[in-house]
């Protein structure tokens, strides 16, 4: 009992002391996000009616995570509604945290101006760039041909030909997905935007954060030939192009050697401030660019495993067994045909076939004895061609047997010939013979 009271007497003191310092001190709980595909950066919108308030936080969000604000977690649909909500999202506002002042804007993308549907996909591609935290793209009823009620979705990127995005509407989607996979909402219906069109930093008055401007690389995908890659900038801001040493640096990430995703920091200096992070790749080399010699592509059966030695160069560099490459044979002991895979690894991807052959020995002793033409067996169980023509005619007929003669019935005066086969693999022919039937 003495102890509850003493707790008691604690809280009060507590409670008097906040009270007289002016009130509580509301610490936001901090969210942890690696990058804007993480699915705490995505929101369910609130209520049936919030789509564009959701899809548009979502924008500024991803925003304030490129910004490297401490406060992104704090920007939610709540707090965004009581800056730019009324009769719905408003067309221009401004929403701040203590760091940076975000302006969002809104804008129409009529099809009706005449714009073909490639010239609008190339315009978002463009925008998408220009905006790597996305459009919240608005799809309204009786516009660009859409009659299935308003709907808004945060268009987040474009790669490999897909469009992503991110749904308010989807609660069990709570993440980046293919635009196809959201309610509505196309890239051709689509009829307005709004996205975040200026950040000030209110902690550098008088200077640009370059969080603002557009930075493009010369090359964004290397393939990889074991030399530094160390590709060049171009920064934007409004009509002006930026002067490395002068507006920005650039700080480079990793050895830029080995395959994989590396980053370029492009640093605000003098008149500009913050700093843009852009990436590019190095892709493994692919081993069917390579060129493969085998040993031999032609064996003779004799009841071993043919495992032909490959000599494999990538533009006439040799690679290495188990280095760059590994190799794998069928189980090539019988006759047939068959492949040799060589398999990337390492800087190598992909795979390379190679087809090489066990083949049957020449068909032997050929004759024919009253109209029968008859041979030796070959090794391997192999069936066996026979190629027939008349003399004067150009082209041989052929009849494929398991047997080891074959007897003609029409008259004339022939060419007879006999080769094995077994599994797609042919042997040579046998020596030709003449012969009259009569």
């Amino acid at each position: 009992m003495e102890g509850e009271t003493m707790k008691r007497q604690l809280i009060a003191v507590g409670l008097a002391i906040l009270l007289g310092l002016g009130g509580f001190t509301f610490i936001p709980e901090i969210v942890s996000a690696t990058n804007l595909g993480d699915s705490n950066v995505f929101l369910t919108q609130q209520t049936s009616v919030t789509c564009t308030l959701a899809s548009a936080t979502m924008a500024v969000r991803r925003k304030a995570l490129l910004a490297e604000d401490p406060q992104w977690s704090s920007i939610t649909e709540e707090s965004m509604r009581k800056i730019g909500w009324g009769a719905g999202l408003s067309h221009k506002f401004t929403y701040r945290t203590s760091r940076y002042a975000y302006t969002i804007t809104h804008k129409n993308f009529d099809m009706n101006s005449g714009m073909t549907m490639a010239q609008k996909k190339e315009k978002v591609i463009s925008l998408l760039n220009q905006h790597p935290e996305g459009l919240a793209i608005y799809a309204r009823d009786g516009y660009n041909g859409f009659h299935q009620g308003n709907h808004c979705i945060l268009l987040t990127r474009y790669e490999d030909g897909v469009f992503y995005c991110g749904d308010p509407a989807s609660k069990k989607t709570k993440k980046e997905m293919p635009i196809k996979y959201a309610r509505k909402v196309t890239i051709q219906n689509f009829a307005s935007y709004w996205y975040v069109s200026h950040v000030e930093d209110l902690k550098n008055k008088g200077k640009t954060n370059l969080i603002n401007a557009y930075a493009t690389l010369n090359d964004a995908s290397y393939i990889y030939d074991g030399t530094e890659k160390r590709p060049t900038a171009t920064i934007m801001y409004k009509d002006k192009i930026l002067t490395e040493g002068q507006d920005y640096t650039l700080e480079y990430e990793g050895d830029r050697i080995k395959a994989g995703n590396y980053k370029i920091i492009i640093h605000g200096i003098n008149n500009y401030c913050g700093k843009i992070t852009k990436s590019f790749k190095i892709k493994n080399r692919d081993i069917n660019n390579a060129d493969v010699t085998l040993s031999s592509t032609k064996f003779k059966y004799d009841g071993n495993l043919q495992t032909p030695g490959a000599l494999v160069r990538y533009d006439r560099e040799i690679l290495h067994i188990g280095a760059n490459y590994n190799v794998e044979y069928e189980d090539s002991v019988d006759i047939g045909k068959y492949a040799v895979t060589i398999y990337g690894t390492n800087d190598y991807d992909g795979e390379k076939k190679i087809v090489y052959y066990v083949l049957p020995d020449k068909v032997s002793n050929l004759s024919i004895s009253n109209n029968t033409v008859s041979f030796s067996k070959v090794a391997g169980s192999p069936s066996y061609e026979i190629a027939y023509k008349k003399s004067g005619e150009d082209n041989w007929q052929t009849k494929k047997t398991d047997d080891l003669s074959y007897t003609l019935t029409v008259p004339g005066d022939y060419q007879i010939k006999v080769r094995a086969y077994k599994n797609d693999a042919y042997g040579s022919y046998s020596k030709t013979i003449t012969a009259h039937i009569a």
